[in-house]
């Protein structure tokens, strides 16, 4: 729950954008539901995507983007530990349906 139990409602993916960059004094630095995220990089409101894989399948979840379009990236950084591989990409483009 939000400091003071407040929620914002929005309309739109760019409208939630411009209230997270308000609320952050600049540019929000994260996103952590995979469905916003597919949103936000549909709309052309994400310009670096970070990933984070660790050695483990997992049966279930939300998939980032789940329609016939494609996102190019760019690969900027890629470090490795004992326990995840961390991942940074520059988005090029965003193409398909959306």
């Amino acid at each position: 729950m939000p400091a003071g139990g407040v929620y914002t409602f929005v309309r739109s993916p760019r409208e939630a954008a411009e209230v997270a960059i308000g609320l952050a004094g600049g540019k929000p630095d994260g996103l952590f539901s995979a469905s916003i995220d597919g949103q936000l990089l549909r709309a052309g409101l994400v310009d670096e995507v970070r990933i984070r894989l660790a050695p483990v399948l997992l049966g279930a979840d939300t998939r980032l983007l789940d329609d016939d379009g494609h996102i190019r990236l760019q690969p900027t950084r890629i470090t490795e530990s004992s326990k995840a591989t961390h991942l940074r990409y520059r988005v090029l483009t965003v193409d398909g349906t959306g």
